[in-house]
């Protein structure tokens, strides 16, 4: 199957998957979660000045919550979803299909990048309604701000796919999902990077959500010493490093496990975890 055809099928299961989200109604409630939360901490401390940058809130709120989006999609979705449709069978029936491990990721990858797209318009509405935040004025900055944006996502989704692929059931990504959970505190979604002790800023730094988080404020944010100089923005070389590298890591890594665990599936062995599952409910 050639490259095209894969890029071609890849895009079409996209659509299809994003389809039929937007018709899931537990689908549209989690795609509201963020929104409506970050929407209340935009009503309510948004306009409360961050000290010593002569910036409000609002100017964290907003990348914070651009970046958690992507974050929720990519990974915290995406894997919970992998790991459900090894139990029906998907990922069983891309075995016999050539390129079906990368078209597959490649669908995944387009409808994450739809619904994210959709998180960034409906978090710019929501700073400029509250805190009168506004997107980049120049073409440097929204350069960034795709780039940035294009790299985290196919980080997260890398991620995302790998521990999908790697967890027997939907139930076990949960528990899994939880110390990635714990990144999005200390990440500076929320709080100033650099309020955090240096052992939890060390952690962070390991991980792309942070690196993430700060390549979208240093696109959005004013290019001042104020806002440059404090930890946690700036640095764009060092955020696409990371992020390219596990970009990277997760382009390596997700078609292996995801072939593996095609290639240890059977129909017997589906129709016996299926039966466990219902057993155990």
């Amino acid at each position: 199957m050639t490259v095209q055809r894969i890029m071609q099928a890849g895009w079409r299961r996209g659509l299809v998957e994003l389809h039929i989200q937007l018709r899931s109604k537990t689908e549209r409630a989690m795609h509201a979660f963020i929104p409506a939360m970050f929407g209340v901490l935009f009503y309510t401390i948004g306009a409360d000045p961050l000290p010593g940058t002569g910036l409000t809130y609002g100017h964290l709120l907003l990348p914070g919550g651009i970046a958690m989006s992507v974050f929720q999609t990519g990974l915290l979705t995406l894997s919970y979803n992998l790991a459900g449709e090894r139990e029906d069978g998907t990922l069983l029936r891309l075995r016999g299909m050539p390129g079906g491990i990368h078209s597959y990721l490649i669908g995944k990858a387009v409808s994450v990048a739809a619904v994210t797209g959709g998180y960034v318009v409906v978090m710019a509405v929501l700073g400029g309604l509250f805190v009168d935040l506004h997107l980049p004025q120049n073409p440097t900055a929204w350069a960034t701000l795709l780039a940035v944006l294009v790299l985290g996502l196919l980080a997260m989704v890398g991620l995302g796919a790998s521990v999908g692929a790697l967890a027997p059931n939907p139930r076990l990504v949960a528990v899994v999902s939880l110390p990635a959970i714990g990144l999005i505190p200390i990440s500076g979604l929320i709080f100033p990077f650099g309020s955090m002790p240096q052992l939890v800023q060390y952690i962070a730094n390991a991980f792309p959500l942070k690196w993430l988080a700060q390549g979208i404020r240093t696109a959005l944010l004013p290019d001042t010493p104020a806002v440059t100089q404090m930890p946690g923005n700036g640095q764009l070389p060092l955020v696409f490093a990371v992020l390219a590298a596990w970009t990277l890591a997760g382009a390596l890594l997700a078609p292996i496990l995801l072939r593996r665990t095609a290639r240890r599936q059977s129909g017997s062995a589906l129709e016996k975890a299926r039966s466990k599952a219902t057993a155990t409910q």
